[in-house]
Protein backbone atom coordinates (compact mmCIF):
# COMPACT_ATOMS: atom_id res chain seq x y z
CA UNK A 1 0.00 0.00 0.00
CA UNK A 2 1.39 3.12 -1.29
CA UNK A 3 1.90 6.09 1.04
CA UNK A 4 2.53 9.88 0.97
CA UNK A 5 6.34 10.78 1.73
CA UNK A 6 8.13 13.79 1.76
CA UNK A 7 11.96 12.98 1.13
CA UNK A 8 15.24 14.81 0.83
CA UNK A 9 17.49 12.46 -0.76
CA UNK A 10 21.05 12.85 0.57
CA UNK A 11 23.34 14.16 -2.06
CA UNK A 12 24.86 10.62 -2.87
CA UNK A 13 21.41 9.04 -3.15
CA UNK A 14 19.96 8.51 -6.75
CA UNK A 15 18.04 5.48 -6.50
CA UNK A 16 14.11 5.49 -7.32
CA UNK A 17 12.44 5.19 -3.98
CA UNK A 18 9.04 3.23 -3.35
CA UNK A 19 7.97 3.10 0.13
CA UNK A 20 4.84 1.75 1.87
CA UNK A 21 3.23 0.29 4.70
CA UNK A 22 4.90 -3.19 4.90
CA UNK A 23 6.87 -3.07 2.62
CA UNK A 24 9.99 -4.96 1.83
CA UNK A 25 13.22 -2.38 2.22
CA UNK A 26 15.68 -4.17 3.14
CA UNK A 27 19.33 -2.99 2.50
CA UNK A 28 18.03 0.10 0.94
CA UNK A 29 20.69 2.51 1.19
CA UNK A 30 19.10 6.01 1.63
CA UNK A 31 21.64 8.13 4.83
CA UNK A 32 20.45 11.42 5.49
CA UNK A 33 17.21 11.21 3.71
CA UNK A 34 13.94 13.05 5.27
CA UNK A 35 10.85 10.57 5.91
CA UNK A 36 9.64 13.02 8.13
CA UNK A 37 5.86 12.07 8.46
CA UNK A 38 6.11 8.41 6.18
CA UNK A 39 4.05 5.65 7.26
CA UNK A 40 6.33 2.35 7.66
CA UNK A 41 3.96 0.65 9.99
CA UNK A 42 5.62 -3.39 9.52
CA UNK A 43 8.16 -2.80 6.66
CA UNK A 44 11.06 -4.57 6.75
CA UNK A 45 14.60 -2.13 7.01
CA UNK A 46 17.30 -5.00 8.00
CA UNK A 47 20.46 -4.04 6.84
CA UNK A 48 19.64 -1.18 5.33
CA UNK A 49 21.88 2.30 5.60
CA UNK A 50 19.78 4.89 7.54
CA UNK A 51 22.42 6.63 9.21
CA UNK A 52 21.05 10.26 9.44
CA UNK A 53 17.90 9.73 8.65
CA UNK A 54 15.05 11.80 9.52
CA UNK A 55 11.86 10.08 10.95
CA UNK A 56 10.40 12.94 12.74
CA UNK A 57 6.40 12.19 13.10
CA UNK A 58 6.56 8.92 11.26
CA UNK A 59 4.60 5.87 11.20
CA UNK A 60 7.29 2.73 12.34
CA UNK A 61 4.99 0.16 14.46
CA UNK A 62 6.56 -3.23 14.38
CA UNK A 63 9.36 -2.11 12.07
CA UNK A 64 12.35 -4.58 11.79
CA UNK A 65 15.48 -2.50 11.86
CA UNK A 66 17.71 -5.53 12.31
CA UNK A 67 21.09 -5.02 11.79
CA UNK A 68 20.44 -1.39 9.89
CA UNK A 69 23.08 1.37 10.17
CA UNK A 70 21.25 4.14 12.28
CA UNK A 71 23.98 6.14 13.38
CA UNK A 72 22.67 9.93 14.22
CA UNK A 73 18.98 8.85 12.84
CA UNK A 74 16.11 11.06 14.43
CA UNK A 75 13.02 9.78 15.90
CA UNK A 76 10.07 11.03 16.76
CA UNK A 77 6.80 8.73 15.20
CA UNK A 78 3.82 10.65 14.88
CA UNK A 79 1.43 9.94 17.65
CA UNK A 80 -1.54 7.38 17.98
CA UNK A 81 -3.55 7.27 20.76
CA UNK A 82 -3.63 3.63 22.33
CA UNK A 83 -7.14 2.51 24.27
CA UNK A 84 -8.28 -0.60 26.20
CA UNK A 85 -11.48 -1.28 23.73
CA UNK A 86 -12.64 -0.44 20.60
CA UNK A 87 -13.10 2.85 19.03
CA UNK A 88 -16.18 4.26 18.00
CA UNK A 89 -16.03 7.98 17.80
CA UNK A 90 -14.11 10.81 18.37
CA UNK A 91 -13.92 14.89 18.25
CA UNK A 92 -12.07 17.58 18.75
CA UNK A 93 -12.88 20.74 21.31
CA UNK A 94 -13.42 23.97 19.43
CA UNK A 95 -10.54 25.42 21.40
CA UNK A 96 -8.48 22.73 20.35
CA UNK A 97 -7.79 21.46 24.02
CA UNK A 98 -9.23 18.55 24.16
CA UNK A 99 -9.46 15.34 22.49
CA UNK A 100 -12.45 12.93 22.97
CA UNK A 101 -12.86 8.92 22.38
CA UNK A 102 -15.95 7.54 22.89
CA UNK A 103 -15.56 3.43 23.23
CA UNK A 104 -17.33 0.36 23.04
CA UNK A 105 -18.04 -0.52 26.46
CA UNK A 106 -19.66 3.33 27.59
CA UNK A 107 -16.34 5.09 28.52
CA UNK A 108 -15.18 8.36 27.30
CA UNK A 109 -11.74 8.84 27.16
CA UNK A 110 -10.65 12.55 27.25
CA UNK A 111 -7.17 13.46 26.02
CA UNK A 112 -5.20 16.66 26.74
CA UNK A 113 -4.01 17.78 23.04
CA UNK A 114 -0.60 19.75 24.27
CA UNK A 115 0.69 16.31 26.01
CA UNK A 116 -1.72 13.95 24.45
CA UNK A 117 -1.99 12.10 27.54
CA UNK A 118 -5.48 10.91 28.92
CA UNK A 119 -6.51 13.34 31.54
CA UNK A 120 -10.02 12.19 32.68
CA UNK A 121 -12.49 9.03 31.78
CA UNK A 122 -16.46 9.64 31.90
CA UNK A 123 -18.57 7.23 32.74
CA UNK A 124 -22.02 6.59 32.84
CA UNK A 125 -23.37 4.73 29.35
CA UNK A 126 -24.20 1.29 29.06
CA UNK A 127 -23.77 1.11 25.53
CA UNK A 128 -21.10 2.10 22.88
CA UNK A 129 -20.40 5.55 22.33
CA UNK A 130 -21.12 6.22 18.99
CA UNK A 131 -21.12 9.77 18.32
CA UNK A 132 -19.52 12.72 20.35
CA UNK A 133 -20.10 16.18 19.78
CA UNK A 134 -18.36 19.58 21.93
CA UNK A 135 -20.19 22.69 22.36
CA UNK A 136 -19.06 25.90 20.68
CA UNK A 137 -17.43 27.20 24.17
CA UNK A 138 -15.68 23.21 24.52
CA UNK A 139 -17.43 23.55 27.80
CA UNK A 140 -19.71 20.53 27.48
CA UNK A 141 -19.78 17.13 25.57
CA UNK A 142 -22.70 15.62 23.87
CA UNK A 143 -22.36 11.93 23.66
CA UNK A 144 -25.16 9.30 22.01
CA UNK A 145 -24.68 5.83 22.81
CA UNK A 146 -26.21 2.33 22.13
CA UNK A 147 -28.29 2.26 25.33
CA UNK A 148 -30.95 4.45 23.95
CA UNK A 149 -29.80 7.89 25.29
CA UNK A 150 -27.52 10.37 24.97
CA UNK A 151 -25.20 12.42 28.14
CA UNK A 152 -24.23 15.96 28.53
CA UNK A 153 -21.32 15.97 29.93
CA UNK A 154 -19.33 19.25 32.23
CA UNK A 155 -15.95 19.06 30.74
CA UNK A 156 -14.41 20.53 33.56
CA UNK A 157 -15.88 17.92 36.03
CA UNK A 158 -16.62 15.34 34.17
CA UNK A 159 -20.01 15.46 35.83
CA UNK A 160 -23.28 14.50 33.79
CA UNK A 161 -25.09 17.61 33.55
CA UNK A 162 -28.28 15.83 31.51
CA UNK A 163 -29.57 12.06 30.62
CA UNK A 164 -31.64 13.04 27.76
CA UNK A 165 -33.25 9.74 27.10
CA UNK A 166 -36.73 9.10 24.82
CA UNK A 167 -35.36 7.68 21.78
CA UNK A 168 -36.95 4.00 21.28
CA UNK A 169 -33.38 2.88 18.92
CA UNK A 170 -29.71 3.56 19.30
CA UNK A 171 -28.79 6.69 18.77
CA UNK A 172 -26.46 7.17 15.93
CA UNK A 173 -25.67 10.45 15.52
CA UNK A 174 -25.91 13.62 17.52
CA UNK A 175 -25.05 17.62 16.82
CA UNK A 176 -24.31 20.20 18.84
CA UNK A 177 -25.66 23.88 17.58
CA UNK A 178 -23.77 26.69 16.91
CA UNK A 179 -25.56 28.70 19.51
CA UNK A 180 -24.78 25.79 22.36
CA UNK A 181 -28.19 26.17 22.71
CA UNK A 182 -29.98 23.33 21.23
CA UNK A 183 -28.73 19.75 20.23
CA UNK A 184 -29.74 17.38 17.66
CA UNK A 185 -29.79 13.63 17.95
CA UNK A 186 -30.23 10.70 15.57
CA UNK A 187 -31.63 6.97 15.96
CA UNK A 188 -32.38 3.85 14.74
CA UNK A 189 -36.12 4.47 15.98
CA UNK A 190 -36.58 6.58 12.54
CA UNK A 191 -36.92 10.03 14.25
CA UNK A 192 -34.54 12.82 14.75
CA UNK A 193 -35.29 14.75 18.12
CA UNK A 194 -33.71 18.39 19.02
CA UNK A 195 -33.03 19.51 23.03
CA UNK A 196 -33.22 22.28 25.11
CA UNK A 197 -29.76 22.34 26.68
CA UNK A 198 -30.75 24.44 29.70
CA UNK A 199 -33.62 22.49 30.32
CA UNK A 200 -32.60 19.04 28.71
CA UNK A 201 -36.53 19.19 27.32
CA UNK A 202 -37.43 18.03 23.84
CA UNK A 203 -38.18 20.90 21.75
CA UNK A 204 -39.07 19.08 18.55
CA UNK A 205 -39.47 15.22 17.62
CA UNK A 206 -39.01 15.19 13.69
CA UNK A 207 -40.76 11.73 12.05
CA UNK A 208 -40.32 12.20 8.63
CA UNK A 209 -37.57 9.00 8.24
CA UNK A 210 -39.37 5.62 7.67
CA UNK A 211 -35.78 3.65 8.74
CA UNK A 212 -32.58 4.24 10.75
CA UNK A 213 -31.48 8.00 10.77
CA UNK A 214 -27.60 7.33 10.85
CA UNK A 215 -26.84 11.39 10.69
CA UNK A 216 -27.59 14.92 11.63
CA UNK A 217 -25.67 18.06 11.29
CA UNK A 218 -26.13 21.06 12.03
CA UNK A 219 -25.58 24.62 9.21
CA UNK A 220 -23.31 27.08 10.45
CA UNK A 221 -25.74 29.92 11.40
CA UNK A 222 -27.97 26.97 13.25
CA UNK A 223 -30.89 27.80 11.38
CA UNK A 224 -31.45 24.12 9.73
CA UNK A 225 -30.49 20.69 10.61
CA UNK A 226 -29.71 18.04 7.49
CA UNK A 227 -30.07 14.49 7.84
CA UNK A 228 -30.35 11.34 6.21
CA UNK A 229 -30.64 7.44 6.43
CA UNK A 230 -31.59 3.66 5.32
CA UNK A 231 -34.82 5.37 3.38
CA UNK A 232 -32.76 6.87 0.82
CA UNK A 233 -34.07 10.42 1.98
CA UNK A 234 -31.85 14.05 2.86
CA UNK A 235 -34.14 16.40 4.43
CA UNK A 236 -33.14 19.82 6.01
CA UNK A 237 -35.50 20.90 9.04
CA UNK A 238 -35.78 24.33 10.39
CA UNK A 239 -34.19 24.48 13.82
CA UNK A 240 -37.05 26.75 14.91
CA UNK A 241 -40.06 25.48 14.01
CA UNK A 242 -39.29 21.51 13.00
CA UNK A 243 -40.62 21.93 10.12
CA UNK A 244 -39.19 19.99 6.14
CA UNK A 245 -37.89 22.84 4.25
CA UNK A 246 -35.83 20.31 2.01
CA UNK A 247 -36.28 16.84 0.81
CA UNK A 248 -35.33 14.07 -1.77
CA UNK A 249 -35.21 10.63 -2.19
CA UNK A 250 -32.50 8.28 -3.80
CA UNK A 251 -33.89 5.03 -4.91
CA UNK A 252 -31.99 1.76 -3.77
CA UNK A 253 -29.65 4.00 -1.93
CA UNK A 254 -28.51 4.23 1.75
CA UNK A 255 -27.27 7.40 3.01
CA UNK A 256 -24.31 6.67 6.12
CA UNK A 257 -23.06 10.32 7.02
CA UNK A 258 -23.46 13.94 6.03
CA UNK A 259 -21.82 17.31 6.80
CA UNK A 260 -22.50 21.00 6.12
CA UNK A 261 -19.41 23.24 4.70
CA UNK A 262 -18.12 25.99 6.93
CA UNK A 263 -19.37 28.77 4.97
CA UNK A 264 -23.36 26.64 5.16
CA UNK A 265 -23.26 26.73 0.88
CA UNK A 266 -22.83 22.71 -0.02
CA UNK A 267 -23.87 19.57 2.05
CA UNK A 268 -21.95 16.36 1.54
CA UNK A 269 -23.34 13.15 2.31
CA UNK A 270 -21.86 9.45 2.10
CA UNK A 271 -24.16 6.37 1.06
CA UNK A 272 -23.72 2.64 1.38
CA UNK A 273 -22.99 2.36 -2.48
CA UNK A 274 -19.15 3.98 -1.94
CA UNK A 275 -20.20 6.97 -3.19
CA UNK A 276 -19.93 10.83 -2.00
CA UNK A 277 -22.58 13.49 -2.87
CA UNK A 278 -22.06 17.58 -3.01
CA UNK A 279 -25.30 18.94 -2.79
CA UNK A 280 -26.22 22.70 -3.09
CA UNK A 281 -27.60 23.10 0.35
CA UNK A 282 -30.57 25.64 0.04
CA UNK A 283 -32.25 23.56 -2.87
CA UNK A 284 -30.33 19.98 -2.01
CA UNK A 285 -29.48 20.40 -6.34
CA UNK A 286 -26.44 18.05 -7.05
CA UNK A 287 -23.40 19.63 -7.66
CA UNK A 288 -20.70 16.68 -7.52
CA UNK A 289 -20.49 13.01 -7.34
CA UNK A 290 -17.95 11.10 -6.03
CA UNK A 291 -16.73 7.71 -6.12
CA UNK A 292 -14.31 6.30 -3.21
CA UNK A 293 -14.30 2.63 -5.26
CA UNK A 294 -15.32 1.19 -1.33
CA UNK A 295 -18.82 -0.17 -0.84
CA UNK A 296 -19.33 1.69 1.73
CA UNK A 297 -18.88 5.43 2.94
CA UNK A 298 -18.80 5.33 6.62
CA UNK A 299 -17.99 8.88 7.30
CA UNK A 300 -17.30 12.24 5.69
CA UNK A 301 -16.44 16.11 7.03
CA UNK A 302 -15.90 19.11 5.00
CA UNK A 303 -12.11 20.98 6.41
CA UNK A 304 -12.57 24.21 8.33
CA UNK A 305 -12.35 25.98 5.17
CA UNK A 306 -14.77 24.09 3.19
CA UNK A 307 -12.10 23.49 0.55
CA UNK A 308 -11.63 20.02 1.37
CA UNK A 309 -13.32 16.77 2.24
CA UNK A 310 -11.99 13.72 3.85
CA UNK A 311 -14.56 10.65 3.76
CA UNK A 312 -13.54 7.43 5.19
CA UNK A 313 -14.51 3.38 4.41
CA UNK A 314 -12.68 0.60 3.44
CA UNK A 315 -9.05 0.83 5.79
CA UNK A 316 -8.74 4.26 3.78
CA UNK A 317 -9.08 8.17 4.56
CA UNK A 318 -9.66 9.70 1.08
CA UNK A 319 -8.98 13.80 0.98
CA UNK A 320 -10.86 15.49 -1.96
CA UNK A 321 -10.92 19.07 -3.32
CA UNK A 322 -14.36 19.96 -2.62
CA UNK A 323 -14.73 22.29 -5.40
CA UNK A 324 -13.26 19.89 -8.22
CA UNK A 325 -13.66 16.73 -6.88
CA UNK A 326 -10.42 15.80 -7.89
CA UNK A 327 -8.79 13.12 -4.89
CA UNK A 328 -6.07 14.62 -3.61
CA UNK A 329 -5.00 11.76 -1.10
CA UNK A 330 -5.36 8.04 -0.05
CA UNK A 331 -4.30 7.86 3.48
CA UNK A 332 -3.52 4.30 4.95
CA UNK A 333 -3.47 3.66 8.55
CA UNK A 334 -5.81 1.13 10.20
CA UNK A 335 -6.37 -2.57 9.15
CA UNK A 336 -10.09 -2.24 9.35
CA UNK A 337 -12.56 -0.39 7.58
CA UNK A 338 -12.08 3.08 9.15
CA UNK A 339 -15.65 4.20 10.66
CA UNK A 340 -14.74 7.88 12.23
CA UNK A 341 -12.75 10.90 11.36
CA UNK A 342 -12.63 14.06 11.94
CA UNK A 343 -10.55 17.44 11.09
CA UNK A 344 -8.77 19.73 13.66
CA UNK A 345 -10.63 23.41 14.08
CA UNK A 346 -7.28 24.62 12.58
CA UNK A 347 -7.10 22.29 9.57
CA UNK A 348 -3.95 20.60 10.56
CA UNK A 349 -4.68 17.44 12.29
CA UNK A 350 -7.06 14.40 10.96
CA UNK A 351 -7.90 12.29 13.38
CA UNK A 352 -9.48 8.67 12.49
CA UNK A 353 -10.48 5.86 14.26
CA UNK A 354 -12.01 1.65 13.21
CA UNK A 355 -14.36 0.66 15.23
CA UNK A 356 -12.93 -2.83 14.76
CA UNK A 357 -9.69 -1.50 16.47
CA UNK A 358 -8.07 0.44 19.56
CA UNK A 359 -6.41 2.94 18.22
CA UNK A 360 -6.87 6.66 16.90
CA UNK A 361 -4.66 7.46 14.00
CA UNK A 362 -3.38 11.31 13.94
CA UNK A 363 -2.17 12.63 10.67
CA UNK A 364 -0.38 15.67 9.96
CA UNK A 365 -1.98 18.26 7.27
CA UNK A 366 0.71 19.99 5.69
CA UNK A 367 0.50 23.61 6.77
CA UNK A 368 2.52 25.47 4.16
CA UNK A 369 0.38 24.11 1.56
CA UNK A 370 -2.56 26.27 0.62
CA UNK A 371 -5.54 24.40 -0.11
CA UNK A 372 -3.78 20.84 -0.24
CA UNK A 373 -3.41 21.00 -3.50
CA UNK A 374 -2.68 18.11 -5.71
CA UNK A 375 0.32 19.08 -6.68
CA UNK A 376 1.39 19.17 -3.33
CA UNK A 377 3.38 17.31 -0.60
CA UNK A 378 -0.02 15.88 0.49
CA UNK A 379 -0.01 13.95 -3.05
CA UNK A 380 -0.07 10.17 -2.40
CA UNK A 381 3.74 10.06 -3.44
CA UNK A 382 4.30 5.98 -4.59
CA UNK A 383 8.08 6.57 -5.72
CA UNK A 384 10.52 9.57 -6.02
CA UNK A 385 14.01 9.61 -7.21
CA UNK A 386 16.76 12.50 -7.19
CA UNK A 387 18.85 13.91 -9.92
CA UNK A 388 22.22 12.11 -10.75
CA UNK A 389 23.83 15.80 -9.64
CA UNK A 390 21.91 15.70 -6.77
CA UNK A 391 20.15 19.25 -7.49
CA UNK A 392 16.32 18.06 -7.99
CA UNK A 393 14.39 15.26 -6.79
CA UNK A 394 11.11 14.66 -8.41
CA UNK A 395 8.14 12.22 -7.14
CA UNK A 396 5.11 10.37 -8.70
CA UNK A 397 1.90 9.44 -7.18
CA UNK A 398 -1.60 8.63 -7.11
CA UNK A 399 -2.29 11.90 -9.35
CA UNK A 400 -0.56 11.04 -11.84
CA UNK A 401 1.61 13.83 -12.08
CA UNK A 402 5.31 14.55 -11.65
CA UNK A 403 6.20 16.93 -9.19
CA UNK A 404 9.93 18.38 -9.29
CA UNK A 405 11.62 19.63 -5.87
CA UNK A 406 14.73 21.76 -5.03
CA UNK A 407 16.94 19.22 -2.92
CA UNK A 408 18.60 21.77 -0.79
CA UNK A 409 15.49 23.41 0.41
CA UNK A 410 12.49 20.47 -0.32
CA UNK A 411 10.47 23.00 -2.02
CA UNK A 412 8.38 22.31 -4.91
CA UNK A 413 9.65 24.06 -8.55
CA UNK A 414 6.99 23.21 -11.32
CA UNK A 415 4.72 20.36 -11.87
CA UNK A 416 4.00 17.75 -15.24
CA UNK A 417 0.86 17.10 -15.63
CA UNK A 418 -0.15 14.10 -17.37
CA UNK A 419 -3.39 12.56 -18.22
CA UNK A 420 -2.30 9.06 -17.30
CA UNK A 421 -2.63 6.26 -14.72
CA UNK A 422 -1.01 7.14 -11.01
CA UNK A 423 2.67 6.26 -11.23
CA UNK A 424 4.10 3.74 -9.43
CA UNK A 425 7.60 4.01 -10.34
CA UNK A 426 9.99 6.29 -11.79
CA UNK A 427 13.96 7.02 -12.29
CA UNK A 428 16.12 9.60 -14.11
CA UNK A 429 18.35 8.42 -16.72
CA UNK A 430 22.38 8.55 -15.90
CA UNK A 431 22.62 11.84 -18.14
CA UNK A 432 19.94 13.36 -16.17
CA UNK A 433 18.57 14.51 -19.42
CA UNK A 434 15.15 12.26 -19.02
CA UNK A 435 12.99 10.23 -16.56
CA UNK A 436 11.48 6.75 -16.95
CA UNK A 437 7.99 6.15 -15.35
Amino acid sequence: MPVKLRLTPSRSSSEPMFISNGSDLQGIRIPGADLTGGQFDSALLQDSVLTGVKLTKARIRQVDFSRAQMEGTQFGEMRYLEEDDRIFSCAFSPDQKSFAVGLKKGDITIYDTSSWTKVRTFQGHEGWVKDLAYSPNSQQLLSGSYDHTMRLWDCETGSTDFVLGGHAGFVRAVAFSPSGKQVASASDDCTVRLWDTKTGAVAFVLPDHTEVVRAVSYSPDGDTIVTCGDDGTIQVFSTQTGQVLLSTVALDVEYRCSAYSSDGQLIVTGDGNGNLQVWEAATLFPRLRLNSNSSYVYCVKFSPTGQEIVSCSDSTLRVWDGNTGALISTLRGQLHPVTSVVFSPDGLKIASASSWETTVSLWEVNPTVAGLGIESSFDHWTCAACSPDGQVFISGGSSGNIQYFDADTGKPSFVIRRNSPPIMCIAYSPSGLQIAV
